[in-house]
């Protein structure tokens, strides 16, 4: 899905299949256990009782607290079985505070679209779902069996994507003639000042055999326990020099979980490694074992089995995966300007100041990725 997209399904709270759950995620949701199934919801949820009043108002037209409250007491109700009442107590204002914000700008929009007379046909829909379906390696009945469990309705899912859709052709009508694809300089200027981002640093691979220096004696005398430790890594030392298997030698004695793999622990770069340990592996040439090594955790006798220079991926590489960047970042900005633009001019209302939706400050092209090498 292009970045810019989630801007529009941000706004309007839209689920537009992002990423494997049907439901938009909060970021200041109190955190909850991923394997706990969601509350019954052929259970009535426990209604709310509210003097009713508008919670904002758009243009003349009311957002209703009772409304507000009803979707309060719905995620509530999902929420049961995954948060206590202290947190749910607690997250209560911030989630007023986010339907509200999400019902004002999904009417804002869908006013926006109805004057702009865009519509979503059934076909466009069918077509959108079964690429979305696809995507997530998901069948219509598998999805809709996903909505009843989270106690949403097919139709309900289907409205809100339709209008996600209709958004969405909306921005893509006002960008046309108007958002310029990224060119050839842009691309390579971006490429030249973000090199970082396609430099891969220097890297090893080595293997290890790890005399640890921890015993579980509670009496035990440190020194004693280090000194019986070196003597046994140098005694590995000499084996190893002597033409024993190193892998084996580190199955049979090395205290690091590495040990059951031969010792081996795949390709690493500078930082990484605690710093004496970083030395003797990048001081190595391919096939060298180290002398013993003291760090923290112990005596190491360290085995080079592959080395990889700094390298740095070809523009041409990674062209393509620029250009799609900039384009993205470029339609994301338009995207944000143009909901920004919509809602200035609006009259907007609310019940309560806090629940005012602020937008992030527009942001100038020159300042996007701009972060890397000068």
């Amino acid at each position: 899905m292009k970045l810019y997209l989630f801007v529009i399904s941000a706004a309007l709270s839209a689920i537009l299949f992002v990423g494997t759950t049907v439901f938009a995620a909060d970021a200041n949701a109190p955190k909850t256990d991923s394997n706990v199934p969601p509350a019954d919801t052929n259970t009535a949820a426990v209604q709310t009782e509210v003097e009713d009043f508008p919670a904002a108002t758009i243009d003349g037209e009311n957002i209703m607290e009772s409304e507000v409250q009803a979707k309060i007491d719905k995620e509530v109700e999902r929420m049961k079985q995954q948060l206590t009442e202290d947190q749910i107590a607690e997250y209560k204002p911030r989630m007023h505070k986010r339907i509200v914000q999400d019902m004002v700008m999904q009417k804002l929009l869908t006013n926006k679209v109805k004057q702009n007379g865009i519509t979503v046909t059934e076909e466009e829909f069918k077509a959108e779902l079964d690429k979305q379906l696809k995507s997530q390696n998901m069948t219509e009945e598998d999805f809709k069996a996903l909505l009843e469990a989270y106690g949403r309705s097919f139709e309900e899912q289907k409205q809100q994507i339709m209008n996600g859709m209709a958004v969405k052709k909306m921005i893509e009508q006002q960008m046309a003639g108007t958002v310029k694809d990224a060119n050839d300089r842009q691309i390579r200027e971006f490429y030249d000042k973000n090199l970082r981002m396609y430099t891969t640093p220097e890297q090893v691979k080595a293997s290890h055999i790890l005399i640890g220096t921890s015993s579980n004696e509670p009496n035990s005398d440190p020194n004693t326990v280090k000194e019986a430790a070196k003597a046994k890594a140098l005694e590995l030392l000499e084996k190893v020099r002597n033409g024993e298997d190193f892998a084996e030698l580190a199955k049979q004695y090395s205290s690091c979980p590495s040990g059951k793999n031969g010792g081996d622990l795949g390709f690493f770069g500078k930082g990484q490694m605690v710093p004496e340990f970083e030395k003797a592996a990048f001081d190595l040439k391919v096939g060298q074992v180290s002398d013993v090594v003291e760090t923290k955790f112990g005596y190491h006798i360290i085995k080079l089995t592959d080395h990889k220079d700094e390298s740095v991926k070809p523009f041409d590489d990674v062209k393509a995966e620029i250009a799609e960047q900039l384009n993205n970042e470029t339609k994301q900005r338009f995207a944000m300007d143009y909901i920004r633009k919509i809602q200035e001019q609006a009259k907007i209302t609310y019940a309560d100041a806090n629940d005012k939706i602020e937008l992030p400050p527009a942001v100038p092209p020159a300042a996007s990725g701009d972060s890397g090498n000068k």
